[in-house]
């Protein structure tokens, strides 16, 4: 019994110090990711709304806004002409809310990151 029990013990002993070498590994590696952000963002010398701009003037949002353009006027002309059913054929919510989704028709063709549709937002 006195043996198990010291096995045990051990054994605990050893899950605790595993435990607090991660814990302090997690808190290594926080800290310094967020070092290294702070010196990169620094270093760079973007702050966000230069950073924005950028991601507004990125072909890809040029070609998104195109897109959006171009079926805005679709729009605009099956409302014209009452083609209600027009709208549900063409996935209006995929236009009028951008999404950082891939879709089955288009894969990630229109597919926006967190930071564009941040941009988007912004602006």
């Amino acid at each position: 019994k006195k043996f198990k029990k010291k096995q045990k013990q051990k054994q605990k002993q050893k899950q605790k110090l595993h435990l607090s070498r991660y814990l302090c590994l997690v808190v290594v590696v926080t800290f310094i990711t967020i070092i290294m952000g702070n010196l990169f963002n620094k270093e760079s010398g973007i702050d966000e709304e230069e950073r924005l701009t950028k991601i507004l003037e990125s072909k890809k949002i040029k070609e998104y806004k195109k897109k959006n353009a171009e079926q805005l006027k679709l729009f605009k002309q099956w409302e014209k002409h009452g083609l209600w059913s027009q709208f549900h054929q063409s996935h209006y919510d995929w236009w009028c809310f951008p999404s950082d989704r891939s879709s089955r028709a288009y894969g990630d063709k229109y597919k926006l990151t967190h930071n564009e549709i941040k941009a988007l937002k912004k602006r």
